[in-house]
């Protein structure tokens, strides 16, 4: 099965994504989940509905994400109170290396209000069932399997 163009080049998207805003807590998010960015990602990407996963339009950027929102651990917590959506992508390299926390392979997903990291683990603690995320029997596996990113949302100050 060879990969849809005609849903690769089509960037409307069809599915309802609720602003990142209505999620904050503390003006933060932690999120784990895929950057969604045409019809083709809305239908090859599923996540099992056990982890409650939500499409999520980050307002500032104008960029789509799936994934699942954590609570997130001690580190989290205190990288907040450093962080602004102002900090520029050196800034932010930086500051979340400061915490243990790489942006080695996600820093070029870096915007203003989202600061993407490589390892969830270095904000959560719980473990993840990483096969949830690549549920989508309908299509063959090397077409669900995706990218998966940290990132902390935040509002843009």
């Amino acid at each position: 099965m060879l990969v849809p163009l005609d849903l690769q080049s089509d960037t409307s998207l069809s599915c309802h994504y609720s602003d990142h805003t209505e999620f904050l807590q503390d003006s933060s998010l932690l999120f784990f989940g895929f950057q969604v960015k045409n019809k083709y990602d809305e239908k090859r990407l599923l996540i099992d509905e056990s982890l409650n996963p939500v499409r999520i339009k980050h307002k500032d950027t104008n960029r789509y994400f799936y994934g699942i929102i954590l609570e997130g651990n001690f580190n989290y917590k205190s990288i907040l109170k450093h962080l602004t959506s102002t900090l520029d992508s050196k800034e932010y390299r930086l500051l979340l290396s400061e915490f243990n926390a790489d942006t080695q392979n996600s820093y070029e997903l870096f915007d203003y209000g989202i600061f993407p990291f490589d390892n969830i683990t270095s904000m959560y603690d719980r473990g993840i069932r990483m096969d949830k995320f690549f549920c989508n029997k309908d299509v063959p596996f090397y077409q669900r399997i995706s990218g998966l990113t940290a990132y902390i949302f935040c509002n843009r100050i």
